[in-house]
C-alpha cells in the first residue's frame, strides 16, 4: 500500500512534465512554423474564382454586344473557358511577335558592329571627289586608264573593308578590291560619288522606293543603278551578290585570285571579254594578293 502511494506522486510529476513539454512544443511550433489555416486557402480560391467570373462577365457582355445577342446562349462556365483560352493565346502570340523584333534588333546591332569595324580608319569613308575629278563613264576602267595615286589612296581607304568581307564571306580581298577599283575608277566615277555604288550594281525592280536607285541614262529601266547611304553598304551588297546563284561555286577556289577572276568571266559577271585579265593585272600591279594573307 505504501509502495502504491509512493508511485502516485511520481506519475503525477510525469504528467505535469509531459504537459509542460507539450505546451512548450506547441508554443515553439506556433512561433517558428505557423500553420497555413484552411480558411486562408479557401479565401484565396474564392478571390480567384470571383476574379475569373468578373472577367468572364465582361467578356460575355462584349461578346453579346458584337454578336448581336448570340452570346446570350453561352453559359458562364463556357465564357470562363473561352476567357482563359484567350489569355493563353495572347501570351503565346505575344511571345512569337517579340521574337522577330528581337531578331531585327540583333541584325541591326551586328551591322552596326561591322560598320564600326570597317570605319576603323576614317579614310575609308572620305568623299570620293577628294581624290580627283569625277568621271561620268559607267563602264569598268582599263588598268591603263587608272591613275596610280588614286588607286593607292583607294586601297588605303578600303583595305580594312575588303579584308572584313573576306573574313565573313570567303571572297578574296584582292578580288573585291580589284573589282571595286575597276568598276568605280578608284572611287571617282559618277556612280561612286553620287550613289556610293562602287561595283556598278544595277536595279531591275519596277517598284523601287524613293532613294533606292537612280537612272543615269534616262532611256530604259535597266540603266537604273542602286543607291546607298555609304560605300560600306555597296561593298556588303556586292558580297551578298557573289554568295548567290552560280557565283557561290567560286568559293571552292579559296584565295586563288586567278581562278576567281576566270570564274567571274565564265559565269558572265561582266560583258567585257577581258574582264578576268583586267582583274589579274590590277591585283598583280598593286600587290593586292597581299591583302588575302591579312
Amino acid at each position: 500500500m505504501e509502495k502504491l502511494n509512493n508511485e502516485e506522486p511520481k506519475q503525477q510529476t510525469l504528467k505535469i512534465f509531459y504537459k509542460q513539454e507539450n505546451e512548450h512544443t506547441q508554443s515553439l511550433e506556433k512561433t517558428t512554423f505557423p500553420r497555413f489555416e484552411d480558411n486562408v486557402l479557401s479565401d484565396y480560391f474564392n478571390r480567384l474564382q470571383n476574379a475569373f467570373e468578373r472577367v468572364s462577365g465582361v467578356f460575355q457582355h462584349r461578346f453579346e454586344k458584337y454578336t448581336f445577342g448570340i452570346g446570350t446562349k453561352i453559359s458562364r462556365v463556357t465564357a470562363i473557358k473561352i476567357c482563359i483560352l484567350s489569355i493563353i493565346m495572347f501570351l503565346i502570340f505575344r511571345k512569337d511577335i517579340a521574337t522577330p523584333i528581337n531578331s531585327v534588333n540583333f541584325v541591326a546591332e551586328t551591322m552596326n558592329e561591322e560598320k564600326t569595324h570597317a570605319n576603323k580608319h576614317k579614310k575609308s569613308f572620305v568623299t570620293p571627289a577628294a581624290l580627283g575629278s569625277v568621271v561620268d563613264d559607267l563602264s569598268p576602267a582599263s588598268p591603263e586608264d587608272l591613275r596610280e595615286v588614286q588607286v593607292r589612296e583607294y586601297i588605303e581607304r578600303f583595305s580594312d573593308v575588303a579584308v572584313g568581307e573576306m573574313d565573313k564571306f570567303g571572297i578574296p580581298a584582292s578580288i573585291s578590291m580589284a573589282q571595286a577599283i575597276i568598276e568605280s575608277r578608284s572611287g571617282t566615277s559618277s556612280l561612286a560619288v553620287r550613289n556610293n555604288n562602287h561595283f556598278g550594281i544595277k536595279c531591275f525592280s519596277k517598284s523601287c522606293p524613293k532613294g533606292h536607285c537612280s537612272n543615269f541614262t534616262d532611256d530604259h529601266h535597266k540603266d537604273f543603278f542602286r543607291q546607298y547611304k555609304g560605300p560600306w553598304e555597296s561593298w556588303r551588297e556586292h558580297s551578298h551578290f557573289l554568295m548567290k546563284y552560280r557565283y557561290r561555286n567560286l568559293t571552292k577556289h579559296g584565295k586563288n585570285y586567278r581562278s576567281w577572276a576566270q570564274g567571274l568571266k565564265e559565269y558572265g559577271y561582266a560583258t567585257d571579254n577581258s574582264y578576268d585579265k583586267k582583274l589579274i593585272s590590277v591585283i598583280e600591279k598593286y600587290d593586292l594578293h597581299k591583302l588575302d594573307d591579312l
